[in-house]
C-alpha cells in the first residue's frame, strides 16, 4: 500500500576507549572506577518524517542525560546544515537506557566520604563531549538515511520470571511495545522496543563498561535481520530489575544479559510478523515545558555543591514531556524519569487509545516518579530520597491531559 512515512536509523560508538579506568560508573554505591571494557556503549537514533514533520528518537547507553545537556545538543543541531535535517519542523527526543555499567553522566557517583556521600562530581567532560558527538553523529545519520517505509506497532509479552520487583508488593509489567518499519522490499530496516527493566544485570560488583543487555537486545535484532534497533525504557521505577539470582556469578549475570536482551528481541520480533501494516500513519506531536516543585533537600544541596548542574526557577526543576499520535489507537508519551508501574499506570489512564507507549527517561533524568501511596511508604524509603517531590507524578497527569487535548485539536 502506498505510504508517505520516512525512517531513517544512525548509531555511534561513544565507548571511553583509552581513558576508561580514569571514569566512575554511576548507579549503585559512589567511587565504583571502572577498570575495562566489556562490550561497546552506543548512540542510537531513528527518524521518522511525514508530510515534512520529522521526530527523532535518540538513545544513549548511560544512566540518564539530563535536560540542560539535551537542549545544548538541540541547539548545536539548529546551527548546523544537516542534509534531511528538518530544522525548526524537527522534533528530539533524547533518552537514555538507564544503563548501570557505563560512566557517570549526573554526578552522583563520583568521590564520597566514607564511600557513601557524595563531595565530586563523578562525571568526566570528555565522556560527555563523546555522548553530545555520538548523539550529533547518530542523529545526522538518521537524517541522512531516510527512506520509504510501512509501519507496524505490536505489544509482546514475556515470561513473567524474566524480572522481578525489589518492592514487597510492588507490581510490574511483563509487557512492551515494538515499533517496527518495513522498507519497501518487506525488510525490518528499524524497530524500537520500549520496555520497563533496570539495565542494571552485571549488579554493583561489576567494573567493566558495558551496555548490559540494550546492547544484547540490539545485537539480537541484527541478527534477526534489523540492524536499526533502538531500545528505551518503560515503567521500570521502584524497582523492576532482571530477575538474575543475587548470588550469580559473573559469568551467570553474563548470560542473563544475554538472555533479558535476547527474549526482549526474539518476543517484539514475533509480535511484529504477526501485525498488521498500520494503514493511515500519523506523526502529530505536542511536547509541554514542566516546572516541578524541588521538594529534595538533598538534590536541592547536590545542586548547590555542584554535584547536579541544573538551573532552578524560584525553587522549582524545568523539564518537559512529548505526546505523539502515530496511528488512530497508538499514542507515545515520554515521561522524565524512572516512574514506577503503579505511577505508569494512573499516568497512560490520560491517554484515549488502545497502545500506550511509554517512554521513561525521556528528555530528562529526574530520579524517581512515585504515585502518592508509595511516598508514604518506608518500603520506598529510598526511591523517595532520589525523587523530586510528591507532587512530581500529579504535574506530569496535568501536562499530560493538556497535551491530549492539544493532539485532539490537531486531529480534528
Amino acid at each position: 500500500m502506498p505510504c508517505d512515512l520516512l525512517c531513517g536509523f544512525g548509531k555511534a560508538d561513544i565507548t571511553p576507549k583509552g581513558f576508561e579506568t580514569t571514569l566512575f560508573l554511576a548507579g549503585f554505591a559512589p567511587e565504583r572506577k571502572a577498570t575495562g571494557i566489556l562490550d561497546p556503549i552506543e548512540a542510537c537514533a531513528l527518524s521518522l518524517e511525514l508530510q515534512g514533520k520529522e521526530v527523532v528518537f535518540a538513545s544513549l547507553d548511560v544512566i540518564g542525560f539530563l535536560y540542560q545537556d539535551i537542549q545544548d545538543v538541540k541547539n548545536r543541531l539548529r546551527k548546523e546544515v544537516i542534509p534531511g535535517y528538518k530544522g525548526k519542523n524537527q522534533v528530539l527526543i533524547v533518552c537514555s537506557t538507564h544503563n548501570h555499567d557505563a560512566p557517570d553522566t549526573i554526578g552522583l557517583w563520583g568521590k564520597a566520604f566514607l564511600g557513601k556521600v557524595p563531595y565530586r562530581s563523578g562525571v568526566d567532560y570528555g565522556f560527555m563531549w563523546l555522548c553530545r558527538q555520538g548523539l550529533r553523529r547518530a542523529i545526522k545519520d538518521a537524517s541522512r538515511d531516510k527512506a520509504k517505509v510501512q509501519m507496524k506497532v505490536a505489544r509482546f509479552e514475556v515470561p513473567s520470571d524474566l524480572t522481578r520487583n525489589e518492592r514487597k508488593g510492588g507490581t510490574k509489567d511483563d509487557f512492551g511495545y515494538a515499533l517496527g518499519f518495513y522498507s519497501e522490499d518487506g525488510a525490518l530496516k528499524a524497530c524500537l522496543v520500549s520496555f520497563g527493566a533496570h539495565a542494571e544485570t552485571l549488579w554493583e560488583h561489576n567494573t567493566l563498561i558495558s551496555a548490559d543487555f540494550p546492547g544484547a537486545l540490539r545485537r539480537r535484532l541484527a541478527e534477526l535481520g534489523c540492524s536499526g534497533g533502538l531500545f528505551v525504557q518503560g515503567a521500570l521505577g521502584a524497582m523492576v530489575t532482571p530477575n538474575c539470582p543475587l548470588d550469580a556469578t559473573f559469568e551467570q549475570r553474563c548470560e542473563w544479559v544475554k538472555r533479558v536482551g535476547y527474549t526482549l528481541a526474539d518476543k517484539a520480533k514475533e509480535a511484529l510478523d504477526k501485525a498488521s501494516f498500520v494503514e493511515k500513519p500519523m506523526l502529530l506531536h505536542l511536547q509541554a515545558p514542566v516546572l516541578l516543585p524541588l521538594e529534595n533537600k538533598r538534590f536541592y544541596l547536590a545542586g548547590k555543591v555542584g554535584l547536579i548542574k541544573r538551573d532552578l526557577h524560584d525553587n522549582k526543576l524545568v523539564t518537559e514531556m512529548h505526546l505523539l499520535k502515530i496511528s488512530d489507537n497508538t499514542m507515545i508519551l515520554t515521561v522524565p524519569g524512572e516512574i514506577s508501574p503503579e505511577a505508569s499506570r494512573r499516568l497512560l489512564e490520560v491517554l484515549p487509545c488502545e497502545n500506550k507507549v511509554l517512554i521513561a527517561l525521556g528528555g530528562d533524568e529526574i530520579g524517581y516518579i512515585l504515585t502518592e501511596e508509595q511516598f508514604k511508604d518506608k518500603e520506598y524509603t529510598y526511591e523517595q530520597s532520589m525523587s523530586v517531590g510528591p507532587k512530581t507524578l500529579r504535574c506530569l497527569i496535568e501536562t499530560a491531559k493538556r497535551l491530549v487535548d492539544g493532539i485532539k485539536g490537531l486531529s480534528s
